[in-house]
Parts: C-alpha cells; structure tokens; sequence
C-alpha cells in the first residue's frame, strides 16, 4: 500500500557483512543476539534520520527491509548511509567485540510509478547485491544497467552450462620457469572459453559467474581431467589448477582430488593446487587441516594474490604452503615504493 501512494518512497534492503563469519566463530546464540541489537541501531537510525520515521521489518537470516518515506533520490541515500554508519560500531555480544558492518541497496518510487512491491523488492536486492559486489559497507542505488547486467549474467550462465558438451572450452598452458638454470619445471593451466554467441569471453567474467552457481564444479573437475590427461604428455613437470573457494570447501575436496588423480595414473607431486585468500580465512582451522592433509599425500600448494585479502605473513603460518605468489600491486609499486621492494624480496 505505501509503494501504491502518492508519495515518493525508498525501499532499501540491507544485510550484515561476513554474518556467517559470527555464527561460525562465536555460535548462533551471539548470532541472533547481533540481529537482535542491530535491529534496535537500525530502527534507531530510521527515527533519527527519516522525517516521519519508516518501516523496519526482517526478512530471514540477517537481511532487513527498510521502507521510508523520502523527498528525493539524495535525501533517500543520506538516510540510508546514516543507518550504515550507525551499524559500523563495535557491539558487544556476551563478553565478545565485533566490528559491526553492514551494506545496503535502494530503490526509488516516485508517485504514480506504476510497479508491483515484489518487483520493488527485487531491484532493491539488485542494488544490495552491486554494492557487496563494490567493497561492502556502502549504499548503492537501483538504476536500470543492473537489471540488464543480472539478465546478461543468466544468458551467460546458460551458456556455460552447455559448454562443455559443446567442446568450446579449452586449456592454456603458461610456463613456470626455474630461475637457476632457467629450465621449464611446470606449467600452469589456464581455462578459455569460446562461446559461439558471444566470442571469446574472459575468464574474469565468467568464472565469477559459475562460482555463484553449482556450475563451478563441473568446471572444475573438467579443468583438473584436462590438465592431469596433458600431464601424461610431459617428461617430468607439474601441473598448476586453480581451485575457487567453493570448490575449495566442498565435502571432502581431499578425497574428491585424490580420487581424480589416482583415476588418471598421476602422482600426487605433480599436482599443485593453488587457491586465494578468500578460500582459506572464511574459515582458517578447516582449512589449516585440508591443506596439511594434502600436503602430507605429496601434493604442493600454492596460495594465489598474497597480499590482496586479509592474509600477511603472521596468519599465514599455520598453513602449508610451497608457494606464495604475490600480487601484483606489489610489482607493480617496486620502483616507487622501498616498501614494495622489501616485502618482494
């Protein structure tokens, strides 16, 4: 009824960053004790911040629905960047300190706009999705290219799903060289794909995409046969496959790879599996155990963009590695900066 009113109204949606990172460290008691104070700070900050204040309702989980009247497009993203402010405090929850952090996505209804509520809600939620997709912690407003972009992902996804039937995916293989003698020890594999409708599509596009469906598996298990079938081709090197964080924290990804690996006559030693940050410190002690144990079968391990996420050097000693490899920001900065420079050497 509020979105069918002469009156102009924001909907915004808004959830907790990393929320399933407080259910896993400190148990679902501090978790819907955290909903229940941040419930109390948004309603709040809608008071403060919102002439004639609005509506706060939660949806599930730890995303909230805030309906508000509102003057203007500007006046609507104030308000809502209000409320994020008022969440990025440090709450107390039975004895613990956590950093509280939030985002959010908004929608404008202007009078007369003549739009479902569900479809309110959506539009709001693509908004939320592109500002987690933008850093988190911050409020973006709905605009039409997020509709055609979430339509355009969908068309891609399709097509990936049929890819590999269609035999338009394919391996590349870029060369690691020992620096000694300058010898060609191993070669990484690098997927391609070739779409008959869209041509060449990056890997940057697409990966992404498969990774929030259940796509990224199937990939990922075409990605490493490929590599480990090249594998018998060679006299003595080893093969590098990326493995996203999903793949990453499937049940039993060691038994998953070993059984792969035995299936294709390989030895374990000529398998190096290289993952990034993000996979590893959502939840560091599970982690921690799957690479020791691979590590222990004779596989090596790399860990891909160190200094990007949230890693350094102190975290990242519980883990077993073979290989870091760094950034590239920090190549980059080498020449300019003495820090860079340091942390390469």
């Amino acid at each position: 009824d509020h979105v069918r009113a002469p009156d102009t109204f924001a909907m915004e949606m808004m959830d907790l960053d990393r929320f399933k990172l407080v259910n896993d460290t400190f148990g679902h008691l501090a978790g819907d004790e955290l909903i229940r104070m941040v419930c109390g700070v948004v309603q709040d900050a809608v008071r403060d911040a919102v002439p004639g204040g609005g509506f706060v309702a939660r949806l599930g989980g730890d995303e909230f629905a805030v309906l508000m009247k509102v003057a203007g497009a500007d006046a609507a993203v104030m308000a809502v960047e209000r409320m994020l402010l008022a969440c990025a405090t440090t709450f107390t929850v039975f004895g613990h300190s956590i950093q509280g952090s939030a985002s959010a996505g908004l929608v404008i209804v202007q009078p007369g706009m003549q739009h479902d509520p569900i479809d309110v809600m959506r539009r709001a939620d693509l908004a939320l999705n592109e500002s987690k997709k933008s850093g988190r912690g911050v409020a973006r407003l709905f605009d039409e290219s997020m509709d055609e972009s979430i339509r355009f992902r969908r068309q891609i996804e399709g097509g990936l799903s049929q890819a590999i039937a269609n035999g338009e995916l394919r391996l590349v293989y870029q060369p690691i060289v020992a620096r000694e003698q300058m010898e060609v020890v191993a070669f990484e594999a690098l997927l391609r794909w070739n779409s008959p409708e869209y041509g060449n599509i990056s890997p940057g596009l697409f990966i992404p995409i498969a990774e929030e469906s259940n796509l990224i598996h199937e990939l990922g298990d075409w990605v490493l046969d490929e590599a480990l079938k090249m594998l018998q081709q060679w006299p003595g090197q080893y093969v590098s496959v990326n493995f996203s964080p999903r793949q990453f924290r499937r049940q039993n990804f060691v038994g998953h790879v070993v059984e792969r690996v035995q299936r294709a006559g390989i030895e374990p030693s000529r398998l190096r599996i290289e993952i990034t940050e993000t996979a590893i410190f959502d939840n560091a002690e599970r982690a921690a155990d799957t690479l020791y144990r691979l590590r222990q079968m004779g596989f090596r391990i790399a860990l891909d963009d160190f200094g990007t996420g949230y890693s350094s050097l102190y975290n990242i000693r519980k883990f077993a590695l073979d290989c870091l490899k760094l950034a590239r920001s920090f190549i980059d900065g080498m020449r300019r900066e003495r820090e860079s420079a340091a942390i390469v050497h």
